[in-house]
């Protein structure tokens, strides 16, 4: 497992906001583990391990 750092731009953080306020996810670290996974992974693998604490 590793660990990696990364700053997001204003802009996106007020994205991934917008996505918890809407309901979409219930919240920041939700979304970001759902865009890890669909960027990382792609959206048909069940078994990636992506988890944002």
């Amino acid at each position: 497992m590793a660990w990696v750092a990364v700053e997001l731009p204003d802009g996106a953080v007020r994205v991934l906001e917008e996505l918890v306020r809407s309901g979409r996810f219930s919240s920041l670290g939700e979304a970001i583990n759902y865009l890890l996974r669909l960027f990382l992974c792609g959206p048909e693998d069940r078994d990636c391990l992506v988890h944002v604490n």
